[in-house]
């Protein structure tokens, strides 16, 4: 399932850009969604390019009411690693539902966007669910279509206010 989100702020791409690789962290944990962000590990290359790691663990915030006495806390966390290319603008990125493991493919990228006042953040994903990966479980026809939007509705609202926290931290930082 593709899914694409933009924001659009005032302040420039080169800030807006290092903000989100830098800060989001310490921005993360402001969302309702999230619990904690823990930083497993950065790198840089010789070109500027970064790789980060991060260990998430979600809040039961993130599920609907009905659903939060039935998913145990160990269910709301993942891993995530992130490529930032400057020379692109990009962050691609990848992340990891332990629970489900190679069944939940989830991935996508950042696009940071220069215009005239301020940039553009357009990030585009993709939710794939393959039961294929686990050959002992037949699910019933249908199953894999609502396991997979189950986890949209879950992963990309986080994603969504992604971006609009990097803007509301800017924004407290730097007041018109």
């Amino acid at each position: 399932m593709k899914f694409s989100v933009e924001d659009r702020t005032r302040f420039s791409r080169e800030l807006v850009y290092t903000t989100h690789r830098d800060r989001f962290v310490e921005i993360a944990p402001t969302l309702d969604e999230v619990a904690s962000v823990r930083r497993l590990s950065s790198s840089r290359d010789a070109k500027g390019v970064v790789v980060q790691r991060h260990d998430w663990q979600g809040s039961s915030a993130a599920l609907p009411v009905f659903l939060r006495p039935m998913v145990p806390e160990g269910l709301l966390r993942w891993t995530d690693e992130v490529v930032w290319d400057p020379a692109a603008w990009t962050a691609t990125w990848t992340i990891t539902l332990p629970g489900l493991g190679p069944v939940a493919d989830i991935r996508g990228v950042n696009r940071y966007t220069q215009l005239r006042h301020g940039c553009k953040i357009v990030l585009d994903g993709n939710v794939a669910f393959h039961a294929e990966h686990i050959p002992q479980m037949k699910l019933p026809p249908g199953t894999a279509k609502i396991i997979e939007r189950f986890v949209v509705a879950l992963v990309v609202p986080l994603l969504k206010k992604s971006g609009k926290a990097v803007i509301a931290t800017l924004e407290s930082e730097h007041p018109q």
